[in-house]
């Protein structure tokens, strides 16, 4: 999960130095102004647009994903845990963001570990 947020993170401030090195450099010194005697030309905004349009989609794009991410961990799912020797079977009812591996929270708090005999079915609430 972290890496979800850092990825988005790192790639927002590395179009930002980006931008702010290739405005710096385009600037001209006060000692290079004065030499040539002329005035600086005005700089151009098409650069400087793309970037925060970048900036500004990929932080919205980021924003969605994760929504969207924590939206389906709240889907309630059935888990059917099987005992493999006498073939009993046990329902759950869990939120799937709750479901890690062999072990979950069910929606009552209560948690579950399953045993090594044991197999877990997860199917969609309908």
């Amino acid at each position: 999960m972290i890496f979800k947020i850092l990825l988005p993170i790192t790639v927002i401030a590395i179009v930002y130095f980006l931008g702010r090195f290739h405005a710096r450099k385009d600037q001209p010194t006060a000692i290079e102004s004065q030499e040539t005697n002329k005035l600086p030309l005005p700089k151009s905004n098409t650069f400087q647009l793309v970037a925060y349009a970048l900036v500004v989609s990929v932080a919205s794009l980021a924003g969605w994903y994760v929504y969207q991410d924590w939206q389906e961990s709240k889907l309630m799912v059935r888990i059917r845990v099987i005992n493999a020797k006498s073939g009993k079977v046990t329902l759950y009812d869990a939120p799937k963001g709750m479901v890690f591996g062999r072990a979950f929270t069910t929606a009552d708090g209560r948690r579950v570990t399953l045993a090594d005999v044991e197999r877990m079915e997860v199917q969609p609430l309908d």
